[in-house]
């Protein structure tokens, strides 16, 4: 087996490949040397440069990798810039205190301007301390606005002067290739849109580490970090960091099925304001996705920022984690067969019009509800923090999640309303049964628009079909709204649906900070009969005693226990106006032996171990008692809770 080099900066096409100082100028010149088992070395940096002229710049290709071959592709820290070098240093005039120009290269195509970028030391800080870039000008529609407006740019492209905003700094530009369109930020694409890789093939395995920079950042349908298009098998194992991407930062999309794709140890911070950062679609008739793995990730869920630390432009339905297909109502048997997303962070930076994973089109599932086995979407030891929202449609199982909504924020701050929204199915995806399985779910409810924690809507969707609806077993949900004159409920069935169900089976439902009186358990639910709402030895702590239905003849606790949650002995139902009996950490879900939550409890159904990796012991909720303590366990899940 042979290993071949490339690289972008030294390499030629001209060179044997057989070692660094005879790279090759491009990966696909090694793989149209290589044979199956060979490996792909990439070295350097690949980056534009306007010393060629505009349209040189404009017309630059960058990396693709093309191969059915069974190569190992490793990366050399290997780095993929979209923005120009140090050329636009020097020469600069100054107009005012804040402001510059300087005459430069006319016709190029700019997506955006960074400012002073490779000074990382200035970057923001992120929630964990990876540093995220800072360091967008705000393109603004002539030059004369450039002078009024902090941090900002314009470019006449038929002169080639370039003024720009830096509050007094000296320019320290990079441009970004873009599309050629008439203006940045609109709808249209123009004709060179691009991703930072482009990958197209089968059986191809990456290894080292990539980054990648300001890739074409403002488009809405390009500017992958790494795009994976037609290809199957891939094993996509090497350190990926995304910094600046467009539309999506990492994913495996496009026409026909998305087959046995997996990658591990990704990175991603900023992204265009209504993208994607990990994606995997697949579209067309009788097309999936199928057998695919993401886990290992960190994502920054934050769209591009300016020197300041504010948006360039506002976030509109960003989503972190997503999976769909072309959709039933466009094609046949086009769904998601099989995806899983574990492992893996979520920093949704309190962000409104943004939701931390959404997923349409799954396979349905016909398996008991409780059932975890056999679902074709899989969201596990997920963590979000400081998120807005999640979203999702189908049969999937969120499993052993920490999902944290709390922090702080203005009211109505949740896009989506309820913090988690369960939206009908459409076309020939005919069931809606998503399962939350030992998941600690916490939310500040004066954020959410609605002021609850789950919503079903049907929207403009399919109907439900009947016996639909969420399931949880064994999660601990709690509220840490604070506004005492706001009424918030657990639970809301939106108008519209003939059907939808709730399941709970040893739940603890908690309000830690209002009082009893204002915190509401189900409402909008008049229309359900006693038997949609299928609970089962669960917890109710700090609610309302006469407060936990609409519906007269089950709202007050009494009336609950007889005709919802009506189980004795190991089966009953714990109902404690005192959050401090709970001794619950509302991080992690730990509560400690003396918890009233550690009640022996046997539902029905129940998780197999707790969030903890402790063996079911029959306390209410996520977290389960150590009869043999595993000290490691518990470490792990304080840190996933503080991150």
């Amino acid at each position: 087996m042979a290993t071949w080099h490339v690289s972008y900066e030294f390499g030629s096409a001209g060179n044997t490949g057989a070692s660094y100082a005879q790279a090759k100028a491009t990966i696909n010149q090694a793989v149209a040397l290589a044979s199956a088992g060979d490996t792909i070395e990439i070295w350097d940096t690949f980056r534009p440069t306007i010393a060629g002229g505009a349209a040189a710049f404009n017309a630059l290709t960058f990396p693709t990798l093309t191969s059915t071959l069974a190569l190992t592709f490793h990366f050399n820290d290997f780095v993929i810039r979209g923005e120009t070098d140090a050329s636009l240093l020097t020469g600069w005039a100054t107009i005012d205190a804040n402001s510059f120009s300087k005459t430069t290269t006319t016709g190029l195509y700019i997506d955006a301007i960074v400012h002073d970028y490779d000074t990382t030391a200035t970057w923001r800080v992120g929630t964990n301390g990876t540093l995220i870039p800072n360091c967008d000008l705000v393109w603004v529609a002539n030059a004369a606005t450039v002078l009024t407006t902090a941090y900002s740019w314009y470019y006449d492209s038929a002169t080639g002067l370039i003024t720009v905003n830096t509050q007094g700094a000296l320019p320290r530009l990079g441009l970004v290739r873009g599309n050629n369109r008439a203006t940045p930020y609109t709808a249209g694409n123009g004709t060179a849109e691009y991703s930072g890789l482009s990958v197209d093939g089968s059986n191809i395995t990456a290894t080292g580490t990539l980054t990648t920079h300001n890739i074409n950042k403002y488009s809405n349908t390009a500017g992958y970090g790494v795009f994976i298009g037609e290809s199957t098998d891939v094993v996509w194992q090497c350190r990926s960091v995304h910094h600046g991407s467009g539309y999506h930062g990492w994913g495996a999309a496009g026409p026909n099925s998305k087959t046995r794709i997996s990658a591990t140890n990704l990175l991603i911070t900023t992204c265009q304001r209504s993208s994607t950062h990990i994606v995997l679609y697949a579209s067309g008739n009788d097309q999936k996705v199928t057998a695919c793995d993401i886990g290992g990730f960190e994502i920054h869920q934050l769209g591009h920022l300016k020197p300041d630390n504010s948006l360039v432009q506002a976030i509109t339905g960003q989503v972190a984690l997503f999976g769909h297909t072309g959709g039933p109502g466009s094609y046949t048997n086009n769904t998601i067969a099989g995806l899983r997303y574990h492992d893996g962070i979520i920093y949704g930076y309190g962000q409104a019009s943004s939701t931390a994973f959404n997923v349409a089109n799954a396979d349905p599932f016909a398996g008991d509800t409780f059932e975890e086995s056999e679902r074709s979407v899989v969201f596990e030891r997920v963590t979000l923090v400081n998120a807005s929202g999640i979203q999702i449609s189908g049969t999937m199982l969120i499993k052993d999640c920490l999902l944290d909504f709390a922090s702080a924020g203005t009211s109505g701050a949740s896009a989506t309303g309820a913090v988690i929204m369960n939206s009908s199915p459409i076309g020939d995806v005919s069931r809606n049964r998503p399962l939350f399985a030992g998941c600690v779910i916490r939310a500040n409810l004066d954020r959410a628009a609605t002021a609850n924690f789950f919503n079903h809507v049907k929207g403009s969707n399919s109907d439900f079909t009947a016996g639909d609806g969420l399931a949880f077993k064994n999660c601990t949900i709690i509220d840490q709204s604070t506004q005492a004159n706001t009424v918030n409920w657990f639970i809301s069935r939106l108008t519209g649906a003939t059907h939808n169900s709730v399941y709970a089976r040893g739940c603890a439902f908690i309000v830690q900070t209002k009082t009893a009186a204002s915190s509401v358990f189900s409402a909008n639910d008049s229309s359900l009969a006693d038997a949609d709402l299928d609970f089962k030895t669960n917890a109710y702590i700090g609610i309302s005693t006469t407060a936990m239905s609409d519906v007269a003849a089950r709202n007050t606790q009494a009336e609950w226990t007889a005709t919802i949650d009506s189980g004795t002995g190991v089966l009953a139902p714990l109902f404690d106006t005192s959050y401090a009996n709970t001794q619950v950490t509302p991080g992690t879900g730990e509560i400690l032996k003396t918890s009233t939550l550690n009640a022996g409890k046997k539902p029905s159904s129940f998780v197999a171990k707790g969030i903890n990796m402790a063996i079911f012991s029959g306390a209410y909720g996520a977290w389960q008692i150590n009869t043999a303590p595993n000290t490691r366990n518990r470490q792990q899940f304080r840190e996933r809770g503080a991150r």
